[in-house]
């Protein structure tokens, strides 16, 4: 077994499960496949093993990811790869492996880039709907002011939205930054259904990442679209503009908790996924008093400890916020802090 393979083998199979966009309730979940009513698909964290007791479909994490996209164990290195930001060359030592990353890399590195013009194009052509308003107020909490301030929209009609820009960017130019797909000989767009946008700001206060939350789960249960290729950039940079000298910066786990903490009236930046949070973000954090708010889960523990592991290499500690019984940040919010 190869590095590479060993780190998969460290990844909690429940966090691949909640990226993959299985809810899971306890260690069970209604299986991916669709076939059941009541949840048959059971999860083994402490071996990094699945089984689904309906369809008998089993393995581990590369096997969860390969049954749930079709698609061969060459692509689900890919997906771990991309969704979890490994180092390609610090894991790889088989020659017929390197290959298979030496294309991620040229994949990663030269296929896709983000595009400000592209993103600030679509966000200003978007508006927020009743749908969305409703979602966003009762659903989560939030107060309209604070959404307004985030800029976030929604899509109905993605077909409409999709055959726009690619009139005005062309499809070339909306795949490389990771707004369409090419599949079967066809372009299309990354967000298939009626999706809220939650626009990424970086510290020129540019557009430089978009994440699509879906809302209909009933045939494919997918939360979370992000962009195709591109990495995942830090949510609500302009905090650190905002932010006193040596203050406190709250760091999250997604979206939804970095801005019920911003409701809260904390100085917050969110990190997409448990295990994403990069060293290259270390320069521009180490002035700052470091405050991590992990959810209650198996997740929000890998979160912490990538955090904390990450400070430490460059000898700063950080904090750690406890919810007490609340799963996350933004259950406490709306337990006690609604609009």
């Amino acid at each position: 077994m190869t590095r590479l393979k060993e780190k998969i083998k460290d990844i909690s199979i429940l966090d691949i499960a909640q990226r993959l966009g299985i809810e899971v309730k306890g260690k069970k979940a209604l299986c991916f496949t669709g076939h059941d009513r009541n949840p048959s698909l059971s999860f083994n964290d402490k071996d990094g093993f699945f089984k689904c007791f309906g369809c008998e479909a089993k393995g581990d994490q590369i096997a969860l990811v390969q049954l749930f996209y079709n698609i061969d164990f060459k692509n689900a290195l890919k997906w771990f790869i991309q969704t979890y930001n490994l180092q390609y060359s610090t894991y790889l030592s088989e020659k017929s492996e390197l290959r298979v990353v030496t294309s991620v890399i040229k994949q990663a590195n030269n296929d896709f880039e983000p595009n400000s013009e592209i993103y600030e194009y679509l966000m200003n052509s978007l508006d927020l709907s009743k749908r969305g308003k409703e979602y966003l107020t009762i659903d989560r909490g939030f107060k309209p002011e604070v959404i307004s301030r985030l800029e976030i929209k929604d899509i109905n009609n993605p077909k409409t939205v999709f055959e726009d820009l690619s009139q005005k960017w062309g499809l070339a130019a909306l795949e490389k930054c990771g707004l369409c797909k090419h599949e079967n000989g066809k372009y299309k767009f990354i967000w298939w259904d009626y999706v809220i946008i939650f626009p990424f700001i970086d510290l020129n206060y540019r557009i430089t990442y978009i994440q699509g939350r879906r809302l209909d789960l009933s045939k494919i249960n997918i939360k979370y679209v992000n962009l195709k290729g591109v990495q995942p950039q830090l949510y609500n940079l302009p905090a650190l503009i905002e932010a006193k000298p040596r203050g406190k910066i709250f760091l999250c786990e997604g979206v939804p908790d970095t801005i019920s903490a911003i409701q809260l009236h904390k100085t917050a930046i969110g990190v997409l996924g448990a295990t994403n949070f990069r060293k290259d973000y270390l320069d521009m954090l180490s002035d700052y008093q470091i405050n991590i708010i992990p959810d209650g889960d198996q997740g929000g523990e890998t979160f912490m400890k990538s955090v904390v592991s990450a400070f430490a290499s460059i000898g700063k500690s950080v904090q750690k916020i406890n919810l007490g019984p609340y799963k996350d940040l933004n259950e406490y919010l709306k337990q006690n802090n609604r609009p």
